[in-house]
């Protein structure tokens, strides 16, 4: 299937944007019904086949998890920031407001990939027609291997390093440094597989590699950006 986000009528030869099941001209169908998104087979292609797991995420009517795993990766992302930001001493790594702060740094970067994936909408229409709620899903999606890393990674550095993962007095990397190398490796593995699925998504949506390409540093950028400069602990 060519990186796009059109169907092409089998029937009568209109183009069609990628959602549809029916033409807009002569009714017929243009593909089988995905009623949900499957987690399981969907996570499994997005590492052998990106691309089929992406065009289904976008025919699925159902995005479901959607929500759940928006919070994971937002909560992921905070994680990260309070590691990267102990390591280079760029906090106070203390506050009796833990659990609020905790809950206002998750709202954060889950508004920022919403915002985000409005951006991206609305550049994205410009070379076609694709739904929000079909980007936002693809952005999602396009993370399971960060998410993962969040349910299966952090676990294994918490139980090697304690709070010293999140906390670096001493540095997790002067108290077994090669497990703390491992895991940050595999950590930057998932990223950037994730990106590489992104980039992906963003193609299928945007029909522009030059869009795609943009959007994706534009959001590095922003990421970078709040993982540093953004306090950790805000009280």
């Amino acid at each position: 299937m060519a990186i796009d986000n059109f169907l092409y009528c089998s029937n009568c030869g209109e183009k069609n944007p990628l959602y549809l099941k029916n033409c807009t001209n002569c009714k017929h169908y243009l593909r089988a019904a995905v009623p949900n998104i499957d987690f399981w087979k969907t996570t499994w292609q997005l590492f052998e086949s990106p691309k089929k797991a992406l065009t289904n995420i976008v025919f699925a009517d159902h995005k479901n998890l959607i929500i759940i795993l928006l919070i994971a990766l937002a909560v992921k992302f905070f994680l990260t920031s309070a590691t990267v930001q102990s390591l280079f001493n760029l906090i106070i790594p203390y506050s009796k407001y833990f659990w609020y702060n905790t809950g206002l740094l998750v709202a954060i970067y889950s508004a920022t990939i919403l915002i985000f994936v409005k951006i991206f909408s609305i550049m994205a229409n410009r070379k076609g027609r694709a739904r929000y709620k079909d980007n936002l899903s693809i952005f999602i999606y396009s993370f399971i291997p960060v998410i993962l890393g969040f349910f299966i990674i952090t676990p294994v550095a918490y139980g090697i390093f304690g709070k010293h993962w999140f906390i670096s007095n001493p540095s997790p990397f002067l108290i077994k440094e090669t497990f703390a190398y491992i895991l940050v490796a595999i950590e930057v593995i998932m990223l950037l597989w994730s990106i590489f699925i992104l980039s992906i998504g963003f193609s299928i949506q945007s029909n522009s590699k030059v869009i795609t390409a943009i959007m994706v540093i534009f959001f590095l950028l922003i990421l970078i950006s709040e993982i540093i400069f953004i306090p950790f602990i805000l009280l």
